[in-house]
């Protein structure tokens, strides 16, 4: 049982991670589109 709730902590931790990084990603997007468009 403890394992499963490591890994259930563990595979959490990389969504969160994942939903940081792709917000990043959009941030980023938004501003090359912005430049490209002046």
């Amino acid at each position: 049982m403890p394992c499963d709730s490591q890994t259930n902590t563990l595979s959490q931790l990389q969504s969160a991670y994942l939903e940081f990084k792709l917000g990043e990603l959009q941030r980023q997007l938004e501003q090359l589109i912005l430049i490209s468009q002046l």
